[in-house]
This record gives structure tokens, C-alpha cells and sequence, in this order.
């Protein structure tokens, strides 16, 4: 797994946990409490990079990056996302909603 097992930098690492957390809490935001939903976190490793996705069941949900106030504590996942991942996005299935991210680093 990511958190522990020394396949990625230490602050490649923190980067990966915090990007993943802000977006399950987005997926389970948006899935409300109906207990029939899922979500799955897919991992996927390079020599110099890594891609994540939070995929849920909803179909043809495009989040969207909220504007932030200053005084806001929620809606910066996205924000933090773009911020920090080199590349991300949307991708929609039959089966639910993917948001991605991928994080380069120094092999």
C-alpha cells in the first residue's frame, strides 16, 4: 500500500494521502448516505510516477472545482488537486464516475 511500503518518496507519499482523502470525502459527499453505493480506490505505479482513482458509482457527474472564500472550511479537494497533481481528470464508465490524478517524481 501506499502509506507504508517505501515504493514512492516520503512527500510524494503525504501528497498521494492527502489528494485521495480530499477525494473519497468528495465521492462520499456526493453518494450521500444511500448505503447501496460504493466506491473503489485503483493504484497504478510507474518507475517516476503514480495514478490514482476514485471511482463511484454515479454516472455522468462532472465535478467541479469550487471557487473558494476565504473563510470556507470545506470545497478544496479539487483546488488541492490541481494544485498538486501533475495531471488530472473525469473519466465516465457504465459502471460509475472515475476522477483521477497522477503525481510524477524523481525515480
Amino acid at each position: 500500500m501506499v502509506a507504508g511500503d517505501g515504493a514512492l518518496p516520503a512527500a510524494v507519499r503525504e501528497d498521494v494521502l492527502l489528494l485521495v482523502s480530499e477525494l473519497v470525502t468528495n465521492a462520499v459527499r456526493q453518494v450521500g448516505d444511500d448505503s447501496g453505493q460504493s466506491l473503489r480506490v485503483d493504484l497504478r505505479f510507474w518507475p517516476r510516477r503514480v495514478r490514482v482513482g476514485v471511482v463511484d458509482q454515479r454516472t455522468r457527474v462532472r465535478p467541479v472545482r469550487a471557487r473558494l472564500q476565504r473563510d470556507e472550511l470545506g470545497g478544496h479537494g479539487l483546488f488541492l488537486v490541481d494544485q498538486i497533481a501533475d495531471r488530472w481528470g473525469v473519466s465516465h464508465t457504465a459502471s460509475g464516475t472515475c476522477v483521477w490524478f497522477e503525481i510524477e517524481f524523481a525515480g
